[in-house]
């Protein structure tokens, strides 16, 4: 792809050995290449698995289902991975790369390029060659237009939008109940037409202004009308940012998204990333530790997934419940159909259960956790 074209040409510009280029279905592999990628991790010099994950189109992010860091490199024997995407990994991804960074056991570093670093990094003089072959329109932005008037233009549209809404929502009377939706549609449409970046500065501004009944309502109507689901996630996610509502008010407007998209609010709330370190903790300190030392041993979480949520009776409080994969590193000998004397270590994902609480404030109490060997003892 294109994409992989272009990583593969920064590489080699980086001084690198590009070795192999995947084309096509790659196993979890686009490129292989030895030398050091800087600012990656350290400046670390190794043998490099790169992934390309083109999501410029979806605008999603990459998820943990996306990617297999430590059987892929395993199977091509490399010791670091480079995820490059044109947006951005998940929370989840990225809790999970660092987690295989600091495993002494699985020696594997884990890094990513999202898109504002391709962009640092082709923005460079010594890449410009490969911005001109490769985003032809950005180079020409970058050589004709001076960065102060582009700055300058993008501030100016952001005040204009805010400047705008207020126009519409500071009343100077009580106005009727007619006037007062009529307006608060016109201020949603001006909203619902513009960019994610303007949006976020224009909340800034309302908050800081005391704008904030304001800013409740249009986030409310954009987390429930709008057409965009990446937009409803936004929504409801500033709406907790700025703590307009607490948990338990914003589960109507979850509810009203798909299965994907919830995912993706647990991952931005880090949701996802406090039960993973609460679980992880189990198995590594507390008495899950002895739960699973009779088949193999723990390495590592793999991924922490949300699947339910629900009103909790306290106040404040929401009760959260999913699945999980931990990674296991096991002896042969423990499974029945292999001989005997076959006593190679491999590694094995098994999933799990759990129900935890989660409050406002980020206090997170695991509940349960079910496994499918042997089981738990308590918290």
């Amino acid at each position: 792809s294109g994409l992989e074209n272009m990583v593969c040409r920064i590489l080699s510009s980086m001084g690198l050995e590009v070795i192999y280029s995947g084309v096509g279905a790659d196993g979890g592999c686009d490129i292989l290449a030895t030398g050091t990628i800087k600012n990656s991790h350290n400046d670390k010099q190794g043998n490099w698995l790169i992934e390309c994950k083109d999501k410029s189109i979806s605008k999603r992010a990459v998820s943990t289902t996306e990617v297999g860091i430590i059987d892929n490199c395993f199977a091509h024997k490399c010791d670091s991975y480079l995820l490059v995407t044109t947006t951005q990994p998940s929370s989840g991804l990225v809790t999970k790369m660092n987690r295989i960074t600091n495993n002494e056991e699985l020696n594997i570093v884990a890094a990513y390029w999202n898109r504002e670093k391709l962009i640092e990094i082709l923005y460079k003089e010594e890449f410009e060659d490969i911005l001109k072959e490769y985003l032809p329109n950005s180079y020409r932005n970058v050589k004709e237009l001076d960065k102060p008037r582009i700055f300058k233009s993008g501030k100016l549209r952001w005040r204009d939008t805010f400047d705008e809404i207020v126009d519409l929502l500071e009343f100077s009377i009580t106005p009727s109940k007619e006037e007062k939706e009529k307006a608060y549609n016109l201020a949603f449409e001006q909203i619902e037409n513009s960019e994610l970046d303007v949006v976020d500065a224009v909340l800034d501004t309302m908050n800081d202004s005391q704008f904030l009944e304001e800013m409740a309502i249009l986030l409310m109507m954009m987390a429930s009308y709008s057409k965009n689901s990446h937009r409803r996630v936004f929504a409801i996610s500033n709406l907790r940012y700025y703590e307009l509502l607490d948990l338990k008010e914003v589960i109507p407007y979850l509810e009203s998204l798909s299965e994907n998209f919830q995912r993706l609010f647990f991952e931005q709330e880090g949701i996802e990333e406090l039960v993973g370190d609460m679980i992880d903790d189990y198995f590594k300190n507390g008495p899950g530790y002895n739960t699973i030392c009779d088949i193999g041993n723990f390495v590592y979480l793999e991924e922490v997934h949300v699947i339910s949520i629900n009103p909790c009776l306290e106040k404040n409080k929401i009760n959260v419940s999913g699945e999980f994969s931990v990674s296991l590193k096991m002896d042969h000998s423990t499974v029945s159909d292999v001989p005997p004397d076959y006593n190679e270590t491999f590694y094995d994902s098994k999933t799990g259960t759990y129900k935890a609480i989660f409050d406002s404030y980020e206090n997170i109490k695991i509940e349960s956790i079910s496994l499918p060997f042997g089981e738990p003892e308590g918290f």
